[in-house]
């Protein structure tokens, strides 16, 4: 199964890195860093799937609970406890994310009823004695749409000289027409280099705020006769996402 370009933000949040954990008082409550549960879909791919993400100092284990409908109690959904030494040393993060919904075997409508929307609470345990973790999040499914007027379009041909700017138009709507609050584009360029004949990656951030949503390919990142791919996530102030991708190459 294909799976979508990452920022280099988000290739970091898929490792589980440990680290000695902070000197915190016995009995402590302490906020995670980040608490999330969102939903991705790759418009390219026709892709859905759900991610649990936390960050966090060193935890020895972290329970996720979620809603089971719109009146009924919570439920637990992730239960995560490392063992060994690994619980000794405690995790600093946790990254989960389902396997992608198969159309040809399951509806969206059940994929998502798998996953009400509602509160998601976060309860962990630190290695440090008596120090807890807890957070919470809203998990909604409304997803942005993918952008229009993408620019280049899949299969462009450029010359490197000439520079490529990237552009599209804002988005202002969820897939279902509503309107939705984009927090962030992502602009992903992936290569193989000509020279080092290494994956290479430029990314960049644009305010979801952003009128004329645009980046230019600085000239270090273009070469003649090169293959590049173009993914651009859609970020919601909810932390759904939208991806969308395609290819361009310069002569």
């Amino acid at each position: 199964m294909s799976r979508p370009l990452r920022t280099l933000a988000a290739l970091m949040m898929l490792l589980l890195v440990t680290r000695s954990a902070a000197a915190l008082p016995a009995g402590e409550v302490v906020e995670l860093d980040e608490a999330e549960v969102y939903l991705e879909y790759n418009a390219t791919d026709d892709e859905y799937i759900v991610v649990i993400f936390w960050d966090a100092d060193a935890w020895k284990s972290m329970l996720v609970r979620g809603p089971t409908g719109p009146k009924a109690k919570s439920k637990p959904v992730l239960n995560v406890s490392p063992k060994a030494h690994v619980r000794k040393q405690g995790l600093t993060e946790g990254y989960f994310e389902t396997e992608a919904l198969d159309l040809e075997e399951s509806t969206l409508e059940e994929f998502l009823a798998r996953f009400p929307e509602g509160e998601y609470t976060f309860k962990g345990k630190g290695v440090e004695k008596g120090v807890s973790y807890v957070g919470d999040t809203e998990f909604t499914h409304a997803l942005p749409d993918d952008p229009a007027n993408v620019s280049p379009d899949d299969g462009d041909m450029f010359d490197a000289g000439s520079g490529v700017t990237i552009s599209f138009d804002p988005v202002t709507e969820d897939l279902d027409g509503n309107p939705i609050t984009i927090a962030s584009y992502t602009v992903v360029v992936e290569y193989e280099s000509p020279i080092s004949g290494d994956d290479l990656v430029f990314s960049m951030m644009i305010e979801g705020t952003e009128a004329n949503p645009q980046v230019s390919i600085p000239d270090e990142f273009l070469f003649d006769e090169t293959e590049y791919t173009l993914e651009i996530i859609v970020q919601a102030e909810t932390g759904n996402r939208t991806i969308c991708e395609l290819d361009f190459e310069t002569n």
